[in-house]
């Protein structure tokens, strides 16, 4: 019986030490691996919010830049780099059909620069009606082109209600 106990107690003995090196050298490295691994996980998820973020920051930025270059090519269209005399008088005339006045004349004058910016003159003579000639000016207005109107003298015709109009105005061009 004695045996017994001794066979029990280092067996026993045997189990725990046994259960000792398993935790010892099993259990807690892979306890700490895991540890570590959790870790980095958490830090991958962080890194992918941040990038997340960014994503997020360049779209919005893209969104921007692209809103941008709308804006400056309706500037550009407004003011754009070249003369094209033959484009703003083709313009006026436009406008003046549209606004069912007849345009006689249109004298291209000076150029004058400011600033970067072109100045030509122009002086627009147009026969027509009072009320073509406020949708003419209405319509000059509304132009992509900024075209500025100067001066306006008015002459009556032999009629009341046909007038001969002398506009000045002003168109801008970059330097190129």
């Amino acid at each position: 019986m004695q045996r017994k106990t001794i066979f029990d107690s280092i067996l026993t003995l045997g189990t725990g030490l046994i259960v000792i090196i398993f935790v010892y050298f099993l259990y807690i490295p892979l306890y700490n691996q895991l540890k570590e691994r959790s870790q980095e996980i958490t830090n991958k998820q962080k890194e992918i919010e941040v990038k997340a973020q960014t994503v997020e920051d360049l779209e919005k930025l893209q969104t921007k830049y692209n809103t941008r270059k709308a804006d400056e090519e309706a500037i550009e269209k407004s003011i754009p780099t070249e003369e094209e005399v033959a484009l703003i008088i083709r313009q006026i005339n436009q406008i003046a059909q549209e606004s069912k006045v007849f345009c006689n004349l249109i004298e291209r004058k000076e150029i004058a620069e400011e600033n970067g910016i072109n100045k030509v003159n122009f002086t627009i003579e147009i026969g027509g009606s009072y009320e073509g000639f406020k949708k003419f000016l209405e319509n000059i207005e509304k132009s992509n082109r900024i075209i500025d109107i100067n001066s306006i003298q008015l002459t009556s015709i032999n009629s009341e209600s046909s007038y001969n109009f002398t506009v000045g105005a002003s168109v801008y061009f970059q330097e190129s």
